[in-house]
C-alpha cells in the first residue's frame, strides 16, 4: 500500500509524495467524471469560481430529490468553471475497495472527492479542513502550498480571508501525476491549477 514512508505514531506535519502513485487512472479517470455529470442524483456535484461555491439552481425530481441538472453541469463544465464531485467512491466498486484499503490501513472512516475542470480555473481560497486529506494528482499541473500553521478545535471553522501574512509555509510545491500530499486536519493550505485539471482528494476521520 502507500503513504507508508512516514512515521504516523509520531508525525503528523504535511508531506508531499513525488511519484507515489503509478497506475493513477485506477484511482480517478475522465470516464468516470463523465459517468458522475450524467448522473447528478447520485453525487453531490458543485463548482467554484473565484475562490467560492457556487450556489446552483435544483431541479425538482418525482423519483428522487431534487438535484442539480445535468445541462447545467455540462455548461459550467465547458465554460471552465472548476468542478468538484463528492461521494465518488460510488462510481464503482473498485474504488469502494480502494477506499476500503485506505480505512482498514489507518482506521479511520474516508471519502472520495474529485476536483477537476478543463482550463486554468480558480479553487479554494487558503482555508483548513476538519478532516486529514490526501490529495493525488491524476493529470495536469497544480501549484499547492501548505502552511505550517493549524486552526485550533477551540474555534469553529473560519469562513473569511485568512491573512496570509501570518502563516508560515511548509511546502511549496507543483504537483503532476502520480504525486500524493498529505494535509493534517484543520492545516490551511491553497491550490492553484495550471491548466487542466483531474485530482482526487480522500478525507479521513479518526474513528
Amino acid at each position: 500500500m502507500i503513504f507508508l514512508d512516514k512515521d504516523w505514531e509520531v508525525d503528523d506535519t504535511p508531506q508531499y509524495f513525488s511519484n507515489a502513485i503509478e497506475e493513477v487512472y485506477e484511482w480517478c479517470s475522465w470516464k468516470d467524471v463523465e459517468v458522475c455529470i450524467n448522473n447528478p442524483q447520485f453525487y453531490e456535484l458543485e463548482f467554484i469560481d473565484k475562490g467560492e461555491k457556487l450556489q446552483m439552481p435544483l431541479s425538482p425530481r418525482v423519483w428522487s430529490a431534487p438535484h442539480i441538472n445535468k445541462k447545467d453541469c455540462y455548461k459550467l463544465f465547458e465554460d471552465g468553471v472548476g468542478m468538484i464531485i463528492n461521494n465518488f467512491q460510488f462510481v464503482s466498486k473498485k474504488k469502494q475497495m480502494i477506499l476500503g484499503e485506505l480505512e482498514r490501513q489507518f482506521s479511520v472512516d474516508a471519502g472520495m472527492h474529485v476536483y477537476c475542470g478543463l482550463e486554468e480555473h480558480g479553487s479554494f481560497n487558503i482555508h483548513e479542513d476538519y478532516a486529514h486529506n490526501f490529495i493525488i494528482q491524476i493529470e495536469g499541473e497544480t501549484d499547492w502550498t501548505v502552511y505550517n500553521n493549524r486552526a485550533s478545535y477551540l474555534v469553529p471553522k473560519y469562513d473569511g480571508k485568512i491573512d496570509e501574512s501570518k502563516l508560515d509555509v511548509a511546502i511549496d510545491v507543483t504537483m503532476k501525476s502520480g504525486d500524493v500530499l498529505y494535509i493534517p486536519a484543520r492545516t490551511y493550505h491553497r491550490a492553484m491549477p495550471k491548466g487542466k485539471r483531474l485530482s482526487l482528494s480522500i478525507p479521513m476521520a479518526s474513528i
